[in-house]
Formats: structure tokens, C-alpha cells, sequence
């Protein structure tokens, strides 16, 4: 420490008025309630606040938070009581939080993670009032010494406001909220926050980081008992902007994380520097076209290393964005001073800086005899200002301590923070480290002697002290302790959970006879015997290991830089918080698609634990809660269905005036094949598990004026299933004599038939109408059939179909409407194929014929494609519509081609990771502009990015398509005249009894476009399908564009280097093709 005395009037006048002239005059009697209430007025339609899907307006989130504070006022919660919140992240907690501040409430942020006995020491220190949870929580009220308030009923028990007689007095209602830390006297520390501290913190950053009134959207990624997201909470409420709390789910992942940002154009949003630099390796891994740069990165928390800042700003667009360096601790209110990094000055920087002070707040740096050191020299950081905490609640020793009076103002108090820093000569701080016992770690300030003080509560621990060790770049706590008692580590863990958050359970216990003193009167450290060698062991478990425990234990490795780790060790012990099951989520999703969720690895007692929860979810396999029933309203249909239910009956008629033997139209017929033998009785027991599971199998579609409308029924008495035993060789069997006709008004709306022969060889026949199904849902209901067969439970299911698509019929995304403006601007009108025989309509005609032809793609072309692909990173889908397109080009003599496509519809990523059965399949185009100079490579590689595109952008139905183009591209008329499907036949190995089951689609396309082609894929080959209209095209004809198509698709990849005008040179295309085309 300097004891330096300054040189100079002169340099005492700039360290107390030059680098502290910060005062800004505001309004300090206003309340952060009555701010809310101004941005209300202001903008009473924009957005405040969005939640997955769930979005509120201003008007309405003020109108649910009035809910919140009358329902409270109704149950006699006095003005100026604390009311604690215990929900998970959500929506929710933030209504819960304006709600509690209307009622002139302060608020206590609680976690989820807090043990019942922390949460009660915190409502009883702070005096609160009431605890407002969520419905669903799993937390029993009886433990609970306080009123517990069920979310739900607060927000439904409006009650009309009455006017106050008194005026609140000043002090009664001062503290906005109280936000607990560690503290040293064995008890969590309560912060209090005044509403005049937050409306100055908003007003500062708001002039610094929102330079208009322009609508932006602020995301909010910090856990709510971390005062930085009350920073991002109230400068979105509290300055006309959408806050955007960012799903728990999401946050543990950076791609999800990053398409969430890029998704919802976010604006500015929090991120400590340990999150930061994960964010960072990801964005290494983007191509420039991917990366999201976000405006305004606040970064808090924990020191930003300069070298983390450089290689945020390495990226290309990185120069779009600032990192604003702020710092503070939560006794001066979120922030107190900052510091922006942007393109032009990182790479002028020798050190990180945090700032200057923010508005109406003082900065001091001094000596152990409180002297003001010089400019350079290191010293104690001391903070004063509008930011300051009333003090510790109920600890009034511990607030005199830290809040001292200020020797150069004594009207005003100073924070002690416990941080050395120093001034450059230009104003700004230097942090420098910690002074004292307190300590940082994985993102948390914790007190030593807290933990030392719980663990000498526990019976038979005479005396504990804790140190901090290091190894490599992580920090543990070890717990040294004397114990008249025997102690386990599953017994201390155990216990210690019930009083301290995870974040401050020691890693090591290392039993000791006594401890001794240095010269100075404190812990010997040096003497301690080795943590490692000493502590107390896991009891070692007999585990029935395989491969994919062993891979996930050197992921485990990989991330926790522990060469010597076993499935017995406790994730959390040997080094896993927060911000390592990021790094772990990563890998995990990487490998197997699964999302760690850290509640669970938290309560987990050992990695086995933890792998066993992922493989679990890698098949959709239980040992979760059994699934309960949905209630639903009648739902308006789906375009998509509105569209086969309006079809149907002109294709039945057809059909019968024919005298047509065929599938019904639309229904999907599949066969089943397994290589093991089916008990009718268990997988008869099994399809009505999964008929309850799903409501789409239980739901009839009612035509109610001009509108069909879903409506879920019960399916008791209804026969989906029949055992038949065959009197010929299953060989010999036409499938289609059994796939049944069905009634939509009725159920049931599918079959399942077990076929078997007198030689014990079995068939299934699965039969469903495409209005509850799609080629996507025939994988979910394989594994959750055969799941239940193998009588497994199966976790619930999130979010069902009905909520899919009435989320999908209330939310149009803004993003796709702009992409598929863009994309099909300037379009041609639709195109096919012209008729060789007619130049009558293209439409479907009352009598129309369609006929089918049938071709192969042979085993041996197709392995040269799949390798052609493998080689260019592209799909075989990719490779057969690039070729189709050069096919429609070959014959209508246009270079701007259009057709029709299907994808999957479940692009949203909770319904594309969730297992729902369902029609989700949207009707897109796909457009290529063949350039002739391209070479084929290069021509398939341009194209690859779009599908993407299109792929992640294909959740608006055909109607959303043309209401998206300007009047232009509208009068063009239909978009398109020719479909191109391509499937794959399904095939899976059921791990629960190694059983093998082959699924082959009957093909069944619709009779609506002139032409449809339809490719299936297998191992061994492709099928292509090909159904025409017999009135517009001959059987000669059709074998033409067969054999050209085949030819086009050997030519390319034959010949990837060379250009398509050499492809069509080859095929003498546009050169004397004599055909009808449609005008």
C-alpha cells in the first residue's frame, strides 16, 4: 500500500473534483414505478417484455402487475413490506417484480439453486413478508417460515384499486430491493437498493448506450440474484425498450445462445468475461456470414483480460460492436463506474481499464490512513455517491465497518470495497485485485468465514477452516476441520447442501487433529497437510460401464482439465460450475443433440449420475415423470391441413367414377419390419400408450361454417389395433387391402395391423391419415412405440402440437416474411413441364387420370453420388434438385426455375429437439437461377447456403408466402406448377432389446400438380416415383424426361469441374426439342 502525501493542491484537485465531476441533476423522489408508469403512456403498444414465446405489451404488463399488487394489497401485505420471489427464470418472476414495486413493495431475488435453509435465513433477516412462487414448483410451503403466495392465484385475483387516503411516508417505501451475498458472519448479507439509486444507474447508462428513442430489444442473461440483470431488467422497462429474458435452456449453450441473439436482433445484452470468452471460441468457429454482432456487450462480474477483449475484435465484424467494461459491487447499486472497448482503441491499450464513474458518483483511492493516494499508485477503492446501499439489513456492525464516513464530504458515507485500483493520469481507474477475505469465484463474492461458520453447526465439527487452492487455471475451496465425530463425503456434501448454495460447497474435506498459528497470530496454511492426498474419498460404486459412458468421462476430462477423474467423482467437486457446463453443453450437443440442463448436474451425485440422465434422453428413454393429459380448446386447422381436407373429396370421386383400386389419398402407409419376433398383445398394450401420449391420435376435424377446427377426443372403445394370422406367405401380401378409408369427423384416424404367416414371419402394417402425421413423426412414434413395448416410461412432453400451432398461427416471424419477400422477388410465373399431347389446361380436370412410373438410381451410381456429396459437404438432396432444376430448364428454355418442395416445419429449436407427433410439414418453392459459367461444384456449393435458408425460413404456410410479395411478384399468379419430394426410408436400432425395425413407405403423393416427382432413399439405392396426367404427357414422354434425368445426374458427377453450359451442350439442350409448352 502507497502512504504517499500528494505533491500538490493541484492533483488533489483533480482527484477530487476534476475525476469526479459526475453530477447530473434528476428527479430523486421518483419511485421506479412511476418511471414503468411514464414509459406506459409513452409507448403503450411496443413491446416490454418477451419470454419464449410469450410477449407483453406495456399496457399489458403493467395491467398483470397491477394484478400482482392489488391480489397482495387483498391479502393484507402492507406498502413497504420485502416479498421474496422463488420461481425459475421466466416471464413470470419479471411481472412478479414489477407487481411487488407497484405495491410500493421492495423485492428479494431468490434462487432456485438456494437450499430451503438459506431461503429461510434470508426472509427471516430481511423481515419479508411473503414468498411468491410458481404453481409447479416443487417446494413444500410447510418448510417455508413465511406466507407463501401461489404465483398464479396472484395474477387471476384482480382487484379493483382504490384510492389512498394517506401519502406513504419517504422511508416506508426507500428500498426498491434486497439482494443477499456472502457474509463473513456465517450469515448471507442483505443489500439494501433504493429506487433513487436504480432511476440514476438507468439514466447513466441510458445516455450512454441508447443514443434515441428508436424500439430495441435488451437481453437479459444473468441469473436474477445477480444485480447485473436488474441492470438490463429496468434499462429496457424503464426506457420505452423489450427486454428479453434469455431461456435457461438457451443460456447453456452458445449456438443457441448465438441464434437467440441473432434471432431476436438484440441490441445490448450482459455476459461476465468467463461467458464472454466461450461466446468467443464459438464465433471462431463462424463463417462471417453467421456471425451476429451485437451492438452493446456489457461485461461485469469478474475482471475482463485484455487478452479476451483483442480476440473478440479479431472477427471481421466485430467493429459493429463496443464491450462496455463495467464494474461494481451490489453495494453501490449494479454499476459504478465504466469503461468502452471498441475496434479503435483496444489495440492501443497496455492494461484493461474499469472506467470512469458513472453519474453522480465519487471514486476514491486511499491509503491505510484514508490519505487520497497520488495518480499511478495503488490503493483502496472507495465509493460514494447515489448508488450507495442504506447498509447491511440488521447487521449494523458490519455496516459501519464497510460504510465509513467520508473525510472530504462528512455529510455524505463511503464504501470500503475491499478492491486496490489506482488513476491514470487521464481520469480513468485501474482494478487491481482483492484486500481482503472475500473472494471471487466461478462468478460469485463469497465469504470464507461463512462456510467455516456452517460447517461448525454441523454435529461433531469442533472447529473449520477453509483456504482457496489453485490448480492450473481453476480455484477450489478446501475445508480443513477437527471433528469429534466420523464423517462421510456423501454425509458432509449432503449436509452442507441444506445450508449453502452449490457454488460455495467446499471441493475438498480434509480431516485434522488441530491447526497452528504463524507469528502473526493467523492459520499457518504451510502446514496443512496435502488436500488431495488427505481428503475424504467417495465410496467407490460397482458400475456396469459401456462406450458411451466412457466417451462422456474424457469429455468430462477434456472440459475440467482433470487427466485422473472417474465416473465416481461429483461433477461440481472436482471443478464443474456455471460456466464449465457451458463449455460441456457444447460438446455434449455436438455428439448427441442433448441439452444438459445444470439443475440437474448440480444434484447429481457423481458423473455416472449425469451420463446416465443424457443417454436417457438420447432415445427418448425415461425415468421421468409419466406424461398427463393436454386440455385443449377447438383449434382452427392448419393451412397445410386446410388444404388435404378440401382436396380429399374430389380426389375420392375421382377415384370411384375410375373404378380406381388405390391408397386412400391421403393417407400414409407404411410397412414395418423387425428382426425380432412381436408379442401382438405387448405392442397392441404399447400403441395405446402412445395413442395417450399424443394428441394428434386422438383428434377428429369438425368443419364449423366456413372453418375446420381440431377437437381432441376420448379414445376409449376405439380398436386401432388387429392381429391377423395370414393363410399365404407374408412375401405375397398387398398391404394396401388393409389400409382402411378413413372418417376425420371420427376417430380413429390410424391402424395398426400385426400380419403373420403360418412360418412365424411377421409384417406391420401402419396406417395413418397425413392430417396428424408426417414423415418426421414416423421416427417419434418408432422409438416411443417400441419404448413402451420394452415397457420403458417416457419423460413428458413439453409442449404438444396444439400449443406447435397455436403458436404458429399467432406468430408470423418477421425475419421469414423479409426472407421470402427477397427471395422471390422478380419471380417467374409458375412453370412445368408442357404437355406432349394437349394444349388443354394444366389444372386437374373432374375425370383426370394420373398414372405413375417407377426408376432406380442402382446401387453403384449412387455410392459415386454419396461420396461426390460426402466430398462437397453437401446433402443428396441438394445434388437431385440441382439436377431437376437443370432437367425443368432443358425443357421450358429458362435459366429461372421454380419448384415445389416439402420441409419438416419443425424449425423452431424447442419443437426440433422436442418429440412431437403431428402434421408439421409446410409447402415451400425452391428457386434456382442456373448460371451457365458455373461449374457443377460450384453451381451445387452456391446453392447449399440456400436451402439452409429456405429450410430455416419454411415455417410460414403458402398463404404467408404470397402476402409476403409486393404487388409485382403478386400478379405473377401461382408460384409454382411441378413438385419435387425427397424421403428417406427410415430404419433404427431399439437399444433397449438390440432389435432392428426397417420402415418402407408406400408411395402416395397427391393428384393436385401435373407432374410430381418423389425420391425415396435407402441404403442400397433410390427410387424415384414419377405421377403424371395421363391426359397432358405419353408414357414416351415420360420415359424421356426419365432417361435425360438419369443422364444429367451421371454427367455431374462425372464432370464437377466442368461448367453447366457444358452439360447442356452435351444433352444438345435448347437445340431442336420439339414440345407443347405452356404459354
Amino acid at each position: 500500500m502507497a502512504d504517499t502525501i500528494l505533491d500538490s493542491s493541484r492533483q488533489l484537485n483533480r482527484l477530487l473534483e476534476e475525476f469526479n465531476e459526475t453530477d447530473v441533476p434528476y428527479d430523486r423522489n421518483q419511485r421506479i414505478n412511476e418511471r414503468f408508469d411514464e414509459m406506459v403512456e409513452l409507448y403503450p403498444n411496443r413491446c416490454a417484455l418477451r419470454y419464449k414465446h410469450r410477449e407483453y405489451t406495456y399496457y399489458e404488463l403493467k395491467r398483470l402487475a397491477e394484478n400482482i399488487a392489488y391480489s397482495l394489497h387483498a391479502q393484507g401485505i402492507e406498502k413497504g413490506s420485502a416479498v421474496g420471489i422463488y420461481m425459475e427464470r421466466s416471464d413470470e418472476y419479471i411481472i412478479s417484480i414489477v407487481g411487488i414495486l407497484k405495491h410500493n413493495c421492495t423485492f428479494i431475488p431468490l434462487s432456485k439453486l438456494y437450499p430451503i435453509a438459506r431461503i429461510n435465513t434470508i426472509l427471516q433477516v430481511s423481515d419479508a413478508k411473503a414468498l411468491i412462487v410458481k404453481e409447479n414448483e416443487h417446494i413444500n410451503a410447510n418448510k417455508i417460515n413465511n406466507r407463501v403466495f401461489n404465483y398464479a392465484e396472484l395474477s387471476n385475483g384482480y382487484i379493483e384499486k382504490e384510492k389512498s387516503k394517506e401519502k406513504e411516508s419517504e422511508e416506508k417505501n426507500e428500498l426498491a430491493y434486497i439482494i443477499f451475498t456472502s457474509g463473513t458472519t456465517g450469515q448471507p448479507k442483505g443489500i439494501g437498493i433504493r429506487h433513487y439509486s436504480i432511476i440514476n444507474l438507468i439514466n447513466s447508462m441510458k445516455d450512454r448506450l441508447l443514443p434515441d428513442d428508436i424500439e430495441r430489444r435488451i437481453a437479459v442473461v444473468a441469473p436474477f440474484v445477480f444485480d447485473a440483470s436488474l441492470g438490463q431488467v429496468f434499462l429496457a422497462l424503464l426506457t420505452g425498450n423489450a427486454l428479453e429474458v434469455v431461456p435457461d435452456e438457451i443460456k447453456l449453450s452458445c449456438r443457441l445462445l448465438d441464434k437467440f441473439f441473432r434471432e431476436n436482433n438484440i441490441y445490448c445484452t450482459d455476459m461476465t468475461p468467463t461467458r464472454l470468452d466461450l461466446q468467443v471460441e464459438y464465433y471462431n468457429e463462424l463463417n462471417d456470414n453467421e456471425y451476429y454482432p451485437i451492438p452493446y456487450i456489457l461485461c461485469a462480474g469478474e475482471a475482463l483480460p485484455i487478452s479476451l477483449a483483442r480476440r473478440f475484435f479479431k472477427h471481421k465484424k466485430s467493429y459493429q460492436s463496443k464491450i462496455m467494461n463495467y464494474y461494481g459491487p451490489s453495494e453501490t447499486c449494479v454499476y459504478s463506474t465504466v469503461f468502452e472497448i471498441n475496434n479503435d482503441n483496444i489495440y492501443n491499450m497496455d492494461k484493461m481499464l474499469i472506467g470512469k464513474p458513472i453519474y453522480n458518483t465519487k471514486l476514491y483511492i486511499m491509503d491505510e490512513q484514508l490519505n487520497l493516494c497520488p495518480i499511478g499508485v495503488e490503493g483502496d477503492l472507495y465509493i460514494g455517491g447515489d448508488g450507495l446501499s442504506n447498509g447491511y439489513i440488521k447487521q449494523p456492525k458490519l455496516t459501519k465497518e464497510a460504510f465509513i464516513t467520508n473525510s472530504y464530504d462528512e455529510s455524505q458515507l463511503i464504501y470500503k470495497t475491499g478492491d486496490i485500483a489506482r488513476w491514470t493520469s487521464d481520469g480513468y481507474v485501474e482494478y487491481i485485485g482483492r484486500n481482503d477475505e472475500q473472494i471471487k469465484l466461478r462468478g460469485y463474492r463469497i465469504e470464507l468465514s461463512e462456510i467455516e461458520s456452517k460447517m461448525e453447526e454441523l454435529e461433531g465439527i469442533i472447529r473449520a477452516k477453509t483456504i482457496v487452492v489453485s490448480e492450473g487455471k481453476k480455484r477450489f475451496i478446501a475445508a480443513y476441520y477437527t471433528s469429534n465425530a466420523d464423517w462421510t463425503l456423501k454425509r458432509m456434501e449432503d449436509s452442507l447442501r441444506e445450508v449453502l448454495p452449490y457454488y460455495m460447497i467446499p471441493s475438498y474435506f480434509v480431516p485434522v487433529e488441530g491447526f497452528k498459528e504463524n507469528v502473526n497470530g493467523k492459520l499457518d496454511k504451510n502446514v496443512l497437510p496435502d488436500y488431495k492426498a488427505y481428503s475424504l474419498k467417495p465410496r467407490e460404486k460397482e458400475l456396469q460401464v459401456n462406450s458411451f459412458y466412457e466417451e462422456f468421462l474424457d469429455i468430462c476430462k477434456d472440459v475440467l482439465e482433470i487427466s485422473e477423474l472417474s465416473l465416481n467423482d461429483n461433477f461440481h467437486r472436482v471443478g464443474g460450475d456455471s460456466l464449465i457446463v457451458f463449455q460441456l453443453n457444447k460438446y455434449v450437443y455436438d455428439k448427441w443433440g442433448v441439452v444438459l440442463d445444470i439443475y440437474d448436474i448440480f444434484r447429481s451425485d457423481s458423473i455416472m449420475e449425469i451420463a446416465a440422465g443424457i443417454e436417457a434422453k438420447l432415445d427418448d428413454t425415461p425415468i421421468y415423470e409419466k406424461v398427463e393429459k393436454t386440455n385443449t380448446d377447438n383449434l382452427e386447422v392448419t393451412k397445410m391441413q386446410e388444404i388435404l381436407i378440401e382436396s380429399e373429396p374430389e380426389i375420392k370421386i375421382r377415384h370411384e367414377r375410375q373404378n380406381i383400386k388405390t391408397i386412400p389419398p391421403y393417407n400414409m402407409v407404411y410397412k414395418i419390419k423387425s428382426d425380432k419376433y412381436i408379442n401382438h398383445e405387448s405392442i397392441e398394450n404399447a400403441l395405446n400408450k402412445v395413442i395417450h401420449r399424443h394428441e394428434m391420435f386422438r383428434t377428429t376435424f369438425k368443419s364449423q361454417g366456413k372453418k375446420y377446427r381440431m377437437q381432441l377426443n376420448d379414445p376409449t372403445n376405439i380398436k386401432y389395433f388387429r392381429y391377423i394370422e395370414a393363410n399365404t406367405s407374408i412375401k405375397n401380401i398387398d398391404i394396401t387391402d388393409y389400409a382402411i378409408e378413413f372418417n376425420i369427423e371420427k376417430l380413429p384416424l390410424l391402424q395398426l395391423i400385426l400380419l403373420e404367416d403360418r412360418d412365424g414371419q411377421q409384417i406391420m402394417v401402419f396406417n395413418v391419415h397425413h392430417l396428424v402425421f408426417d414423415m418426421y413423426s414416423l421416427r417419434i412414434f418408432i422409438k416411443d412405440l417400441f419404448a413402451y413395448y420394452n415397457n420403458l416410461e417416457l419423460p413428458a412432453i413439453k409442449n404438444n402440437a396444439y400449443h406447435y400451432f397455436d403458436q404458429m398461427k399467432n406468430n408470423k416471424n418477421q425475419k421469414s416474411v423479409a426472407f421470402w419477400k427477397k427471395y422471390l422477388a422478380g419471380r417467374p410465373s409458375s412453370q412445368c413441364i408442357g404437355s406432349d399431347k394437349t394444349n388443354g389446361p394444366m389444372e386437374a380436370q373432374s375425370n383426370e387420370r394420373f398414372l405413375v412410373r417407377y426408376f432406380f438410381i442402382d446401387s453403384q451410381r449412387i455410392k459415386r453420388l454419396r461420396d461426390t456429396c460426402e466430398q462437397l459437404g453437401i446433402t443428396e438432396f441438394n445434388f437431385f434438385t440441382g439436377a431437376f432444376s437443370i432437367l425443368l430448364s432443358s425443357y421450358i428454355n429458362k435459366k429461372d426455375i421454380i419448384f415445389g418442395t416439402y420441409v419438416m416445419g419443425r424449425d423452431d429449436e424447442t419443437y426440433t429437439e422436442s418429440p412431437v407427433i403431428g402434421l408439421f410439414t409446410k409447402f415451400v418453392p425452391l428457386r434456382y437461377i442456373i448460371d451457365e459459367e458455373l461449374s457443377i461444384e460450384e453451381f451445387l456449393i452456391k446453392y447449399r447456403k440456400e436451402f439452409i435458408d429456405v429450410f430455416k425460413h419454411g415455417n410460414l404456410c403458402l398463404d404467408d408466402l404470397y402476402g409476403s410479395m409486393n404487388f409485382v411478384d403478386l400478379i405473377v399468379g401461382e408460384l409454382f406448377n411441378i413438385v419435387f419430394n425427397f424421403i428417406s426410408d427410415y430404419s433404427t436400432k431399439i437399444k433397449h432389446d438390440n432389435r432392428l425395425i426397417t420402415t418402407i413407405e408406400t408411395p402416395n403423393t397427391p393428384e393436385v400438380y401435373p407432374i410430381y416427382f418423389t425420391g425415396v432413399s435407402n441404403n442400397k439405392n433410390v427410387r424415384f416415383e414419377i405421377k403424371y396426367k395421363e391426359r397432358l404427357y405419353s408414357r414416351e414422354f415420360i420415359d424421356g424426361i426419365e432417361k435425360r434425368y438419369i443422364r444429367i445426374l451421371e454427367w455431374m458427377f462425372n464432370n464437377m469441374d466442368k461448367k453447366i453450359s457444358e452439360l447442356f451442350v452435351s444433352e444438345g439442350i435448347y437445340e431442336n426439342i420439339n414440345f407443347k409448352r405452356k404459354s
